[in-house]
């Protein structure tokens, strides 16, 4: 899931921007950029972490037990003896 303005980094403009910060001699500036894109980054791995992945297993999940519960071996019949 990314963000509508993650796409507006990648452009020439951007890129130019960013060429320009990381050449010049302020440190804050070049500062300011990289905690912009830590945030970014942290961002997404929340995303990711919080979102998509417990999603992800509990599909998964579903489809385990789905599949178990068809196949019977969730069940016990004592007259298999």
């Amino acid at each position: 899931m990314t963000e509508p303005n993650a796409r507006l980094w990648f452009t020439p403009t951007a890129r130019g921007a960013l060429n320009r910060i990381n050449d010049s001699d302020d440190p804050m500036l070049q500062a300011l950029v990289e905690q912009v894109i830590l945030q970014a980054s942290i961002r997404r791995i929340l995303v990711w972490a919080m979102v998509l992945v417990p999603i992800i297993l509990g599909a998964i999940g579903v489809v385990l037990a789905v599949s178990l519960a068809d196949s019977g071996a969730g069940t016990f019949d004592p007259y298999d003896y």
